[in-house]
């Protein structure tokens, strides 16, 4: 917020606390410290943004009204709610209310970020070792059998219905494929 908009929440948090409390502006800079043929004019000139209080003027305007300098001069509505209703509690509630909402920022910022709906969280994928040779052979369709290799041939298995009355035949259904295993024996020398 620009330095305007600052000082126009200020001007209204500082007539709405003064009004609250029943004070005039003679009797609040009365209280505060000041003459009584000064204090009216002084708090309507800050009432209007004519002037600006110091910082210490400032803290004893808020101390007469009641409130705290923070929430006197917040820019946002709602941390001024926040501040005001922090500020009207005791101690043991001010320490319960810390802890409460220090918890909950932590359980805000140490939770991993949540997937939408239609992503799937992100898993983390195991280092590959190298492949065994029992691994490689599986990868490779082949075994290996008590010094035997053996080969994996995957074979079509058709399925007939028979034959049709005409004595044609039926054509053949897509079926399943099976593998069959066929030994590999080494060529033989002789």
């Amino acid at each position: 917020m620009t330095k305007t908009d600052t000082h126009a929440h200020f001007i209204a948090r500082l007539r709405a606390a003064r009004k609250a409390v029943g004070l005039s502006q003679t009797a609040l800079g009365m209280r505060m410290g000041l003459t009584e043929d000064i204090a009216s004019t002084r708090i309507n000139r800050y009432e209007t943004g004519v002037s600006e209080p110091d910082l210490r003027t400032a803290e004893r305007m808020a101390k007469e009204l009641g409130v705290s300098l923070s929430w006197l001069v917040c820019t946002d509505p709602k941390m001024a709610d926040m501040i005001d209703g922090f500020a009207k509690l005791d101690a043991a509630g001010q320490d319960a209310l810390l802890d409460t909402l220090q918890r909950a920022l932590r359980k805000l910022t140490d939770a991993p970020a949540k997937a939408t709906p239609t992503e799937k969280p992100a898993q983390k994928q195991p280092a590959q070792k190298p492949l065994g040779k029992k691994t490689a052979a599986k990868k490779t369709g082949a075994k290996k059998l008590a010094g035997k290799t053996t080969a994996v041939r995957k074979v079509a298995v058709k399925k007939t219905a028979g034959k049709k009355a005409g004595g044609k035949a039926a054509p053949a259904k897509s079926a399943p494929v099976r593998a069959r295993v066929r030994k590999v024996r080494p060529p033989s020398s002789g």
